[in-house]
């Protein structure tokens, strides 16, 4: 059977997420307001929460969480062309402390993490349309610098798992083993 674990007047929950305990999962609010919020609930529907990782007015586009962090990128598209409208990648520790802020991407289309903090995303470069540039992108929680695992087409979905990133690139699933010296491979092509 399905059921209904929290209900909310917020307007497009995207981009969802758990943990071992909560799931996670973006409420971003139509205008006037613009602004948007993470909700969490534990997996047996209690406790849930709202919280705003940065209070500005743009969305949250993609989430990731590990044992330690919650992992929020942050979008404010110009729609006149050129700018990069993701601000960064919100790094949110679970217990409270201070949030920091990754700055190294251009138009984030989603993000994972691994056991290690290691933050991935893959990346729209910057707009207009025709995208200039996207890649799928790999930053430690801790550094300032970002490093580019792959040129891409037109990437979008992405995960880790077993000790390989994966993400999607158009018609194609790629693989890529995290640490190692080869290029990424295509996994599987569809139409």
């Amino acid at each position: 059977p399905v059921s209904t674990l929290v209900s909310g007047a917020g307007t497009l929950g995207v981009n969802l997420t758990m943990s071992p305990t909560h799931i996670y999962w973006i409420e971003n609010m139509s205008p006037p307001n613009g602004t948007s919020s993470v909700q969490s609930v534990l997996l047996d529907g209690t406790g849930a929460s709202s919280f705003d990782p940065q209070p500005i007015p743009v969305e949250e586009t993609a989430l990731a969480v590990d044992s330690a962090n919650l992992y929020a990128a942050r979008y404010n598209v110009d729609e006149q062309g050129g700018q990069c409208p993701s601000p960064g990648i919100d790094v949110v520790p679970l217990n409270g402390g201070a949030i920091t802020t990754l700055h190294n991407a251009c138009w984030i289309a989603r993000v994972a993490v691994d056991s290690s903090q290691n933050v991935y995303w893959t990346d729209l470069g910057r707009p207009p349309a025709g995208f200039n540039h996207p890649s799928v992108m790999m930053q430690s929680a801790t550094s300032s610098t970002a490093t580019k695992i792959a040129s891409a087409t037109s990437p979008y979905g992405i995960t880790v798992f077993g000790g390989n990133l994966y993400w999607s690139d158009g018609p194609n699933v790629m693989v890529y083993a995290i640490g190692g010296s080869t290029a990424p491979s295509i996994l599987s092509t569809s139409t």
